[in-house]
């Protein structure tokens, strides 16, 4: 039984967004689309992931798909990317779309990847689940609840492979290629046969769960790349051209080079500005963005957007609808 569906992260819709809007001339426009493509292929792996697992699903387990808790009394969020729930324990799993030959180093607690002869280090993805596990056990225990908790680390590309140094029986018990994860699973559900929680405490731990789930703190795009104003295209997008050629007009958009026209063509100008700009929005802002000019017109957009605000009508200010209120930052 899925509890929480996975939505499509916050930094890739940034990254789609900025391909769009970024202008062309740009000198680093080659990172950024490498970002993007690298921030593509690990959502692909997280839904590969979701499809392996999905035959699992049963109203005795329960899963949350893109899990973000904050923990250790609020000082850190972590994000797990599956969580699983059953009256006998519980399963996080962190998904890595990672391609070469991956060797993991016990003494430093380091991940290497060697491809194209090129050596790249990483945080070694079994402490970033210890940490996820710290996190929900802490949760656990202040809720009087004695589940034993697993972890494993699933390589989701079949262009991987594995060599550990040292006897690191750790990694060898926790990390796994996808083919693998099914059969894990199925000797963690026969290994752990006690009903620790029956189904009320199972539903009640999930509404828990869910109720301490957060959004994204917005994080600045333009920060993280060294963006200057002028390289980011303002306007609205034409689906059918691709280009920012749409113009109000009576109830619609319309587009000046194919005709199209599209009444909520400004949804996705707003919904770019909030993940490129700012996480809040003022009339001036959404009409500089959108190319209007009247104020009046502006406001009936935003009001039928119906996202949360703060001031009355003149001095409103809209809030971000993808992250968390008064996360502003840094990229």
């Amino acid at each position: 039984m899925i509890k929480k569906e996975r939505a499509l992260p916050i930094r890739l819709r940034q990254l789609m967004a900025l391909a769009e809007r970024i202008d062309p001339r740009w000198p680093d426009l080659s990172k950024i689309t490498k970002d993007l493509s690298n921030q593509q292929a690990g959502y692909h792996g997280e839904q590969y992931l979701d499809a392996i697992t999905s035959p699992f699903l049963s109203p005795h387990f329960h899963t949350f798909r893109d899990l973000k808790l904050s923990v250790f009394h609020g000082t850190e969020t972590i994000q797990i990317d599956q969580l699983h729930l059953t009256p006998h324990f519980a399963l996080i799993i962190e998904a890595k779309n990672i391609t070469g030959e991956i060797e993991f180093e016990q003494k430093f607690k380091q991940m290497r990847r060697m491809k194209d002869d090129e050596v790249q280090y990483f945080t070694n993805p079994t402490l970033q689940v210890e940490r996820q596990k710290e996190g929900l056990q802490l949760l656990f225990d202040g809720w009087g609840i004695t589940l034993p908790i697993y972890t494993q680390v699933v390589f989701t590309s079949s262009n991987v492979y594995f060599t550990v140094t040292d006897e690191y029986e750790e990694v060898r018990d926790t990390v796994c290629k996808s083919d693998q994860i099914t059969s894990r699973i199925r000797r963690m559900l026969l290994q752990n046969k006690e009903t620790v929680l029956t189904k009320r405490q199972l539903t009640s731990l999930c509404s828990k769960l869910l109720s301490l789930n957060v959004q994204d703190e917005w994080r600045s795009v333009v920060s993280r790349y060294g963006l200057e104003e002028w390289s980011i295209q303002k306007g609205v997008w034409c689906v059918e051209c691709k280009t920012f050629s749409m113009v109000r007009g009576n109830r619609s958009w319309a587009c000046t080079r194919c005709n199209r026209w599209d009444r909520h063509a400004h949804q996705k100008a707003l919904d770019d500005y909030f993940l490129l700009m700012s996480p809040s929005l003022t009339n001036r802002d959404a009409r500089a963005f959108l190319g209007l000019d009247c104020n009046r017109t502006t406001h009936g957009l935003l009001k039928a957007m119906n996202l949360k605000h703060t001031g009355k009508t003149y001095n409103r200010v809209y809030l971000s609808p993808f992250h968390r209120i008064g996360g502003a930052g840094e990229g």
